[in-house]
């Protein structure tokens, strides 16, 4: 069955284009159109949806604060002209967050990231989120993750890239293996060790040791993965890699 969706934007014609390219989408039945966060509220009393595609920037009652009133909130995406909003959303959790003007195939990958994330919380219900520190020795190469098979004991070396998504993460290893651990972005940072990793874009953290290229807007990973980083990251990005390791034409 398809995943419900709400959509919710003050503006009339964003809001219409917005509902047209979810009903090309077959993985999402939209549910209700809503011209601000308090109507969408009411809609959410009325029906179970399990998405939310949100303006933030509304009168009255703002996407982000209309998130934070839903006590058991629907994933949610955030779709707004405004990029300063981007930190605040990861805080509380949304899936993704999209700037204005929305194209479809950069909705498509929201779906398919935010049904991602539906799927894992389903598999993972009624199990608590476990947002402990990660079991680390002092000192050691390896560290463990609580995930849904229990716990399991990963290299440093062998994980190439850490994708949030909302209150999960997911690492992506050498072998090309998939694990979800139960920890947020926010928490996750602190607990690996700097000289490897660095944080790249709100939701993208990298193993440097496996960086094939750095282009003007992209990092292309050893496994063929390509991630855009925020300009914001860009500076530390290239002093922590290119810098220290760059061949020049005077020594």
């Amino acid at each position: 069955m398809p995943y419900t969706c709400i959509v919710a934007d003050d503006n009339l014609i964003e809001r219409d284009m917005l509902a047209a390219m979810l009903q090309k989408i077959p993985a999402v039945s939209l549910l209700a159109t809503c011209s601000s966060a308090l109507e969408a509220m009411e809609a959410l009393r009325n029906q179970k949806a399990d998405i939310v595609f949100s303006d933030i920037d509304m009168p009255d009652i703002s996407g982000l604060e209309l998130l934070k009133s839903l006590p058991q909130p629907p994933a949610f995406v955030f779709i707004t002209s405004y990029s300063d909003y981007a930190a605040e959303s990861y805080e509380l959790d949304a899936v993704d967050y999209i700037v204005k003007p929305v194209t479809l195939p950069r909705l498509t990958r929201a779906v398919n990231k935010v049904i991602e994330y539906l799927d894992i919380r389903r598999q993972t219900a009624p199990e608590p989120i476990d947002q402990s520190p990660l079991p680390e020795e002092k000192g050691s190469d390896f560290f463990y993750i609580k995930d849904t098979k229990g716990y399991t004991r990963l290299l440093y070396s062998e994980v190439v890239y850490i994708e949030g998504m909302g209150d999960f993460c997911k690492i992506v290893t050498t072998d090309g293996k998939t694990h979800i651990v139960l920890v947020n972005m926010k928490n996750l940072e602190p607990q690996l060790p700097e000289d490897l990793f660095i944080r790249i874009h709100k939701q993208s953290i990298i193993n440097t040791r496996h960086i094939r290229a750095i282009t003007a807007d992209t990092v292309e990973m050893a496994n063929g993965y390509k991630t855009g980083y925020s300009p914001s990251y860009k500076q530390k990005l290239l002093d922590k890699t290119v810098n220290m390791k760059l061949i020049t034409r005077f020594h």
